[in-house]
């Protein structure tokens, strides 16, 4: 009989060699790797990879070998960390075509890094050419017999004559099985071809779909970032309302307080102008006041003048009371008129001080009037006969004693220096209209202190009313 289960064997074998369709391999330090797949996905992810290689390092498609019209095959770098062949970097999504025994490494060359195994693989091209698929509509070629249906038929035909026919109708069965397998190869390999056709459509299919997948998951990422930035958007759009609101807020209030503003500045303005016309008053005030200090300066010019003339005086007098003194020397028996002529001029010399003194209070009393307030002031333009200087109460003391005693000729230079130190405390008195009157009251009380002296001396020669050293010098003469 015929050995049917190892011609089955033999037939499934010979369709799934013919199936396996095996073009290349990679051969490496983590083992060997069948590239049967037109195009073959390397990588770390399942459902990126075709061949996956489970390793930190890799990435999730690390690249994409391709095989093109038979004959070549071409690497595609898809990896973040580089594709290396023969030493050499790819690039990202760069294709480079691969030789026989080229390595291609996954891991940096020469790179020494605990943590990192060097994952490197060699190229191999698989050559079936004794696998060729026939065509469909042709015959095949007839196939070589198996070994074992050789010895076979070999044992019947050594078999014994009485089992002749067997052998016969043995062979002719075994022809026609033998046929029967060889339409059974043809129709596997006119499968085979319709198979290889629908796995390459189904895979660009298949590839057409993953790009599309790429593609709705870029917009899918780029509709999350857009979606994502319009919350962004939407958060700023709020936060920038509430600051609207807040400085909507502020202007209110910057208003209200804008409106105090300016309602404080017209009465600053008012104030402002009253304060103006307060200041044009007391300017007035000022010009009248300078007029009245440049008249009272020309006044203590004169003054100052006239006490000139009075020290140009003293000094003749003295000369001439040094000439007296002198002459007084070579008389031994002087005449109490000589004396009195002394007493004269010293009461002339004491009368000037006295002048001299007046003068400075009457400055005195001039610089204060400057600083009297303007009601006092308004009151002088309207005609008051009254005003406020300052003089001595010791002054004034002394001269009332002057008037109740009568002067020594010892005590006139004590009288001096008390009416200069008695300047310096003042007492108000009531005067009369103007400055000027004030000495001459003051020179009659010492015309009266000279008419005092001249009661108490025996010579009546010297002149009532105080005249002057000349004239009572001629007389004595």
């Amino acid at each position: 009989m015929i050995d049917l289960p190892v011609i089955l064997a033999f037939a499934k074998k010979q369709e799934a060699r013919c199936r396996s369709a095996m073009w290349g391999q990679l051969v490496g330090s983590l083992g060997t790797f069948d590239l049967q797949l037109p195009v073959t996905r390397i990588g770390r992810v399942n459902a990126k990879a075709d061949i996956v290689i489970p390793k930190a390092w890799i990435s999730g498609l690390q690249c994409i070998i391709e095989l093109h019209d038979d004959k070549t095959a071409w690497l595609k770098d898809m990896s973040t960390n580089g594709v290396y062949i023969n030493g050499t970097i790819v690039g990202k999504s760069v294709e480079r075509e691969i030789h026989e025994n080229d390595e291609i490494s996954f891991t940096k060359p020469q790179l020494n890094t605990p943590n990192i195994e060097p994952t490197f693989f060699h190229f191999r091209f698989v050559h079936q050419e004794s696998f060729t698929t026939p065509t469909k509509g042709k015959r095949s070629v007839p196939t070589p017999e198996p070994k074992t249906v050789i010895d076979s038929a070999k044992k019947l035909c050594v078999s014994s004559t009485s089992q002749r026919d067997e052998l016969v109708s043995g062979a002719e069965a075994m022809q026609k099985a033998n046929q029967e397998l060889r339409q059974r190869l043809v129709d596997a390999g006119n499968r085979e071809s319709d198979l290889r056709a629908q796995l390459q459509s189904m895979l660009a299919t298949v590839q057409e779909k993953q790009e599309e997948n790429d593609k709705l998951r870029e917009d899918i990422t780029k509709t999350r970032e857009k979606a994502l930035e319009a919350d962004h958007q939407r958060q700023e759009y709020e936060a920038l309302e509430e600051k609207y609101k807040q400085l909507d807020a502020k202007c209110i209030e910057i208003d209200m307080n804008l409106t105090k503003e300016v309602e404080l500045h017209k009465q600053c303005q008012a104030e402002l102008e009253a304060t103006q016309r307060n200041i044009g008053h007391q300017n007035h005030v000022v010009t009248l006041l300078k007029e009245e200090l440049e008249e009272s300066l020309s006044k203590t010019a004169q003054a100052t003048q006239k006490v000139r003339q009075l020290e140009a005086e003293n000094q003749k007098l003295q000369h001439q009371l040094d000439s007296v003194n002198r002459a007084s020397d070579h008389e031994q028996e002087s005449t109490r008129g000589a004396k009195e002529e002394v007493l004269v001029m010293k009461a002339r010399f004491a009368t000037a001080r006295e002048a001299f003194h007046q003068m400075y209070t009457h400055m005195l009393a001039l610089g204060e009037q400057i600083e009297v307030q303007q009601a006092v002031a308004d009151e002088e333009d309207d005609g008051s006969q009254e005003t406020q200087c300052v003089l001595t109460e010791r002054y004034a003391k002394v001269t009332k004693d002057e008037e109740d005693s009568p002067v020594k000729d010892a005590d006139l230079e004590d009288e001096d220096a008390q009416n200069t130190t008695a300047l310096t405390e003042p007492t108000t008195l009531q005067v009369d209209e103007t400055m000027a009157s004030s000495p001459t009251v003051y020179i009659a009380e010492t015309n009266k202190r000279w008419l005092q002296l001249k009661e108490d001396t025996s010579v009546a020669s010297v002149d009532d009313c105080g005249g002057i050293f000349e004239e009572s010098q001629d007389q004595r003469h």
